[in-house]
């Protein structure tokens, strides 16, 4: 499983937190309209951190095969570096207009013909984590790790579709393995 949460330090990964009043990256690359702030946030556990920048992230949604779907911009992103994940806040979209809808395989929003589907799903001991493929325009996107070193925005894109299909191989694997055994 540690494999499969490193996929959450990729910049362009984002985790739906419907306890999330706002959104927030560790990596503020791509920010426009970024605003100088001194918000303090609450985390998980009551944990508060402070942001420093707000700014506007334009990004394509891409589907978890990688297959690009269309532009958005998120608004109002808090940067704050110390949490190493971005979060996505549904509930700033349901303001919006958006639909929120989900079932065990991903959490989705709707508006008009768009829907933003977070279908990465990584499982924790008591449920699971839905994130989605929100690529960031306009920057170059680092490599998440120890050390950080820069890296192709393609080479980055194919390491995170590798890790998921990896992952749905394996989940097919189960089940092909399940239908075996009640054949004999």
């Amino acid at each position: 499983m540690a494999n499969k949460a490193s996929i959450l330090m990729d910049p362009n990964v984002w985790i739906v937190d419907t306890g999330a009043t706002s959104n927030s990256t560790f990596d503020n690359s791509g920010m426009k309209g970024i605003e100088e702030t001194k918000t303090n946030i609450t985390m998980g556990k009551g944990k508060p951190v402070s942001s420093s920048k707000m700014g506007d992230l334009k990004v394509k949604v891409h589907n978890k095969f990688g297959e690009e779907l269309f532009n958005a911009r998120i608004q109002q992103v808090a940067h704050v570096p110390e949490e190493n994940l971005n979060l996505f806040s549904p509930t700033q979209r349901m303001k919006q207009g958006w639909k929120l809808g989900g079932n065990d395989e991903s959490i989705w929003l709707d508006k008009g013909k768009k829907r933003i589907t977070f279908d990465i799903v990584i499982p924790t001991p008591k449920g699971a984590i839905y994130c989605a493929y929100l690529f960031r325009q306009g920057s170059e996107v680092a490599a998440t790790s120890q050390v950080q070193k820069k890296i192709s925005v393609n080479l980055a894109h194919m390491s995170c579709l590798d890790m998921v299909m990896r992952a749905v191989q394996e989940k097919f694997q189960k089940h092909w393995d399940l239908r075996l055994i009640a054949v004999h």
